[in-house]
C-alpha cells in the first residue's frame, strides 16, 4: 500500500496487492467539509465530537461514522459492515497509529513523517499481511483522515470541521 502527498492537501493511495486506488481531497470551504474518489467515493463532515461520512453530500443517512474519546482515541464504525475499529496515536516522539479491531489485533501502522513547521505529512505505513483484505478503500481513506486530523490536535492546529 502506499500513499503520495499532491500539492499538501489530496492524498493519492494505492494498494496494488489488493488492486484499488482513492484519492483523499480535504476542501476546507465554508462548511469545512473533505472528500474523497476513486476505489470509494464520499463526503466527510464534523459533527460533535466526529465526523460522519457520506455516500453524497445530500445523504441523509451516514455509511461510517469516526467519534473521538477521551483519551484521544478516534473509534471507527462501519455501518454496512457493522464492524468497529479503534484508532490510536501510540508514543509522543516517535508518533505511530494504529488501527485495531475489536479483538485488539493491529490491522495497519501509519508511521507520519513530521515537519511541525508545515501542514503537509508523509506516511510510511506497516500491513499486517493477516488482515490485507480488511483494508478496504474507505478503510484506508478513513485511518488517513484521522492520522491527519491527530496530526493537527498535536500541532494545536483546528481540526476540519465546518
Amino acid at each position: 500500500m502506499q500513499i503520495t502527498t499532491c500539492q499538501h492537501q489530496q492524498f493519492e493511495i494505492s494498494n496494488r496487492r489488493v488492486g484499488w486506488h482513492c484519492v483523499l481531497q480535504y476542501s476546507i470551504e465554508a462548511d469545512g467539509h473533505c472528500s474523497f474518489t476513486g476505489a470509494a467515493n464520499g463526503w466527510m463532515r464534523y459533527q460533535q465530537h466526529g465526523w460522519k461520512i457520506y455516500a453524497q453530500p445530500s445523504d441523509v443517512y451516514s455509511i461510517a461514522d469516526i467519534s473521538i474519546s477521551h483519551h484521544s482515541e478516534m473509534v471507527l464504525h462501519l455501518r454496512q459492515q457493522g464492524v468497529r475499529y479503534v484508532f490510536k496515536r501510540m508514543s509522543f516522539w516517535r508518533t505511530r497509529f494504529m488501527l485495531l479491531n475489536e479483538a485488539e489485533d493491529e490491522i495497519v501502522a501509519l508511521l507520519p513523517t513530521v515537519n511541525w513547521g508545515k501542514s503537509s505529512y508523509e506516511f510510511s505505513i506497516q500491513i499486517n499481511d493477516e488482515f490485507q483484505e480488511l483494508l478496504t478503500p474507505l478503510l484506508s481513506v478513513i485511518c488517513l483522515h484521522c492520522a491527519i486530523q491527530s496530526l493537527k490536535m498535536m500541532n494545536g492546529e483546528e481540526i476540519v470541521h465546518g
